[in-house]
């Protein structure tokens, strides 16, 4: 009998070293090449609106990106004019850290603004003003997290612009989930 509770034991300790170990994965999703456990992409609405990078069109030629520097050396453009909207969504599941380009400099635009909606709730936003003072570009800059999130399947959506809003820029570099 003795035994018996040491094996019970023994498998029920494997079995929570085992979980523990599973919860703690980091996916990374790149905006262009998608999610590489699960093959999804993240969807780009309206798809011919936002521009797939590093061809920034909306630079001018002395604001140049360093692909280098980006995720998989790629990011999506999805650059708004006043009255409209650009959204990107992803399923995901568990924890949530959004990565994208910020841009400090730019002579059409003034305005980094985001929405951050999960499971059609809205939990955040981002929003910087355009600011010639500070270096042109920053890299990997988290423009949203959820780290308390119920670890089963969420809807992300990620609107950029707004009826009656500025011009704003955003550059989506990558999508990381726990």
């Amino acid at each position: 009998m003795l035994f018996v509770r040491f094996l019970f034991s023994c498998l029920l300790i494997s079995f929570h070293c085992q979980c523990a170990i599973t919860t703690f994965v980091n996916i990374t999703v790149d905006d262009q090449f998608g999610d590489p456990s699960t093959h999804s992409q993240i969807s780009y609405m309206p798809p011919d609106a936002w521009s797939i990078a590093p061809n920034c069109s909306h630079c001018p030629d002395n604001l140049s990106l360093f692909p280098a520097k980006a995720y998989n050396r790629t990011w999506h453009d999805g650059a708004v004019r006043p009255g409209t909207v650009r959204s990107a969504s992803l399923q995901f599941y568990g924890k949530l850290h959004v990565f994208d380009v910020i841009l400090h400099s730019h002579p059409h635009f003034r305005k980094c603004s985001m929405i951050f909606f999960i499971d059609g709730v809205r939990m955040g936003s981002y929003s910087s003003e355009l600011n010639s003072a500070q270096d042109q570009w920053m890299y990997d800059v988290v423009v949203f997290q959820n780290t308390s999130l119920a670890m089963t399947k969420h809807q992300l959506l990620i609107q950029s612009g707004q009826e009656n809003g500025p011009d704003t820029i955003i550059l989506l570099d990558y999508i990381m989930y726990s």
